[in-house]
């Protein structure tokens, strides 16, 4: 027995978190009670005609918080989701310069050093989705 693992203690196995590709439907921006599908924030980028760009990530908040939860699960959840983003997809920005989906590219694109994400910047808000609960 390890200096570690102490009389009583039992090794827990656990299962891998398995994350292939979250549905294009249940990824979604939520922004204080207002909440937009991913697919209704892409289809307004195209609609208006959004041009992608390189958006700097210098120009970015990092301080922000932009994924829900405190538990290591969740801190795996979303580094898995990071690791197997596309950063071909552009992050769809908001009319004010938010990012409204597209947090885990800027992970990955911070994760390979690069200084830029793709991104496409709405002009102007479509209107809110139910959010699925």
């Amino acid at each position: 027995m390890s200096d570690l693992q102490g009389e009583g203690m039992k090794s827990i196995k656990h299962k891998a978190i398995t994350i292939t590709v979250l549905p294009f439907k249940e990824s979604g921006a939520k922004c204080g009670d207002e909440y937009w599908k991913a697919s209704t924030l892409y289809d307004a980028a195209r609609i208006q005609k959004c041009r992608v760009y390189r958006l700097p990530i210098e120009h970015l908040d990092l301080s922000t918080a932009p994924f829900n939860g405190g538990r290591i699960y969740d801190y795996v959840y979303h580094a898995k989701r990071i690791l197997n983003t596309d950063l071909n997809i552009p992050v769809i920005v908001g009319p004010l310069g938010g990012i409204l989906d597209g947090w885990h590219r800027v992970g990955k694109a911070l994760l390979e050093g690069k200084t830029f994400v793709k991104a496409m910047r709405l002009k102007e808000m479509p209107h809110t989705d139910k959010e699925d609960n």
